[in-house]
């Protein structure tokens, strides 16, 4: 394949067919190559996206040191908060819950250092999901709180909420999803609100 981004992703798929039949040494090997395909990229979003999706293949595939390490090649702060945040997510289902909050305090940092707003906004409602699913619940409440647009704390603290949800703590989310309520109400304008309740 001559493209780069085009030769990248196939190779990414590639290695997470071959993660998901449990070859190993077959998906480094072809991790490795999908790599240096993803460093040909000219457009640096682009590249961006494509080390990202290696570093979440290698995630998926329990490969958390050698996803950290490309998501550390990862220009943009927003793709390398999303890539970690999936690297995360993986350790936690690997049952390593201390990785996982370090990896997810990183992505917290991370993210809080985006410059555009919504941008980061999004990306602290990603990684405030992230943090419940690793029990540092009050950590992502504290960070939805820091999301000054409320349209987007809304709609983080009802991800908040699903994932408290998604962990059993169904107490706990009612409180969020109230929260995120009255978040919507006081908005100013009629059509604000209505966008917020329809997300």
């Amino acid at each position: 394949i001559e493209n780069a981004r085009e030769h990248a992703m196939a190779l990414v798929r590639v290695a997470g067919a071959l993660a998901r039949v449990g070859d190993p040494d077959r998906v480094r090997l072809i991790a490795v190559n999908a790599v240096d395909a993803a460093e040909r990229i000219e457009d640096r979003w682009e590249r961006a996206r494509a080390l990202v999706g290696v570093a979440d293949t290698l995630a998926r595939a329990g490969m958390t040191d050698e996803a950290l390490a490309i998501v550390e090649r990862t220009e943009f702060p927003l793709e390398r908060a999303r890539a970690l945040v999936g690297v995360a997510s993986a350790l936690v289902g690997m049952g390593d819950a201390d990785r996982a909050r370090w990896v997810a305090e990183k992505a917290a940092s991370t993210a809080e250092r985006i410059e555009k707003p919504r941008e980061r906004a999004r990306a602290l409602g990603e990684v405030a999901d992230a943090l419940v699913g690793v029990g540092l619940t009050d950590k992502a409440l504290a960070i939805v709180e820091r999301i000054e647009d409320r349209w987007e704390r809304a709609q983080a603290l009802v991800g908040v909420a699903s994932a408290l949800i998604g962990v059993g703590d169904g107490n706990r989310a009612r409180r969020v999803a109230e929260k995120a309520a009255r978040t919507v109400e006081q908005m100013e304008h009629p059509w604000e609100r209505a966008q917020a309740l329809v997300g």
